[in-house]
């Protein structure tokens, strides 16, 4: 089973997946929108499979 986890903090969000080592975490804050709280979850998790893609 694979698993995603989002923790929305005030000033951070944490993402973590089941296969990484470490979160990831961007600014949050009054200005953070669910659009843009998705669009970066999204890319900080691509960004992560493609280095361990190319690691193999």
């Amino acid at each position: 089973m694979n698993v995603l986890v989002i923790d929305i903090g005030g000033t951070h969000v944490k993402v973590l997946a089941t296969s990484q080592d470490a979160h990831r975490e961007f600014d949050s804050g009054p200005s953070l929108t669910p659009k843009r709280m998705v669009s970066s979850s999204t890319n900080n998790l691509i960004r992560r499979y493609r280095r361990l893609k190319e690691a193999k």
